[in-house]
């Protein structure tokens, strides 16, 4: 996690697509080019840090030792979700945040769910 907040201080610097308004599809989201990386730290960060419900926290938890288990860097966050556009034309109109959020979910179920039945919360439930 440490990774990406040092990322996406970096990337502040950096113009580009994101900075000018929402990626909202794969278009915009291959024209973010190397800033693909400073991209995927901030939405990391911003699920980790940005909903302190109890099942945000849940999933926040979740996916932090997820991350750290399996040493997901950002660059293999940028791999996923180029992943989840190359597998399937009906992604190419979702914002990349979603398909990591999808994508994230199915990668980090059972940490999640972990934190999720430590408080007492209902499972994601097997797709």
């Amino acid at each position: 996690m440490r990774t990406f907040a040092l990322t996406l201080a970096a990337g502040l610097a950096i113009a580009s697509t994101a900075s000018a308004g929402w990626v909202e599809n794969r278009s915009q989201w291959n024209a973010l080019g190397a800033d693909k990386i400073t991209y995927v730290a901030g939405l990391s960060d911003g699920i980790i840090i940005g909903d302190t419900t109890p099942y945000g926290d849940a999933m926040a938890f979740g996916m932090h030792r997820c991350v750290k288990e399996l040493q997901i860097t950002g660059a293999d966050l940028v791999t996923m979700i180029d992943a989840a556009y190359a597998a399937d034309v009906a992604n190419w109109s979702k914002a990349p945040s979603s398909l990591f959020v999808s994508e994230m979910f199915r990668m980090c179920r059972t940490q999640i769910n972990q934190e999720r039945a430590q408080r007492g919360l209902n499972l994601i439930p097997e797709s």
